[in-house]
């Protein structure tokens, strides 16, 4: 197990040494699980948008969620559809970029739906859309491109449409992730935390209002 990396060694592990066997069965237990994953956020989005549809109904934060759930239903329909599809290059190889971008969209829509939570209570400003889907959709095309650019070599297209882990996979891909995970996981416990302050403020301030109101009525009578 020396010549392989960590995804073969895991692969190796749960479906031994039949190439043809762990290739069917892997493939098929991780589309499988996709689709399951897909059917609720496809339907999370429609009743989101039902639920939005009037403006007396609509929500700050509909837009941010909306994108969040379509990017991450698109994810997944392209992974279902593309990620084994290697009997052209060219088209794996495109569908391999179109993941990078979807993941990285889906990723940074978690972010800013962090941030604008946290902006709202710290700030208290509504959410700016115009920034928001310059950066969930900008911000990702931009270093997709570059990435390309950079490594052309960057993709498997002979076993699989995507990257490649010996070939830039930790540098293009799971770096910025890991630092979105890590930077939104801050970012809500900060944001947990201030609702936490702001609900113990309100709550002394309410305990307060009654002593009060007590005190009041007991000098009354």
């Amino acid at each position: 197990m020396k010549g392989h990396d960590f995804i073969d060694n895991i692969m190796y592990i749960y479906y031994g040494t039949n190439g043809t066997l762990r290739k069917d069965l892997g493939g098929n237990v991780i589309v499988i699980g996709a689709v399951f994953a897909l059917a609720p956020q496809i339907l999370t989005a429609i009743i989101l948008f039902l639920r939005n549809r009037r403006p007396r109904h609509f929500n700050t934060f509909y837009p941010i969620c909306l994108n969040l759930l379509l990017t991450l239903a698109a994810s997944n329909f392209s992974f279902v559809l593309g990620v084994q599809a290697t009997r052209n290059p060219v088209k794996c190889e495109l569908i391999a970029i179109v993941l990078h971008y979807l993941h990285l969209c889906t990723s940074i829509w978690c972010f800013i739906y962090i941030y604008v939570i946290y902006d709202l209570i710290v700030n208290e400003c509504g959410p700016k859309l115009k920034y928001n889907y310059l950066m969930g959709y900008g911000v990702p095309a931009v270093y997709v491109l570059f990435s390309y650019a950079s490594s052309i070599d960057t993709f498997e297209v002979h076993h699989y449409c995507w990257m490649s882990i010996q070939k830039g996979m930790i540098v293009s891909f799971m770096i910025p992730i890991s630092f979105l995970i890590i930077l939104t996981t801050v970012l809500g416990t900060i944001s947990l935390k201030r609702i936490s302050s702001k609900q113990t403020a309100i709550l002394c301030e309410s305990i307060e209002s009654i002593i009060e109101t007590t005190s009041k009525c007991n000098d009354i009578m």
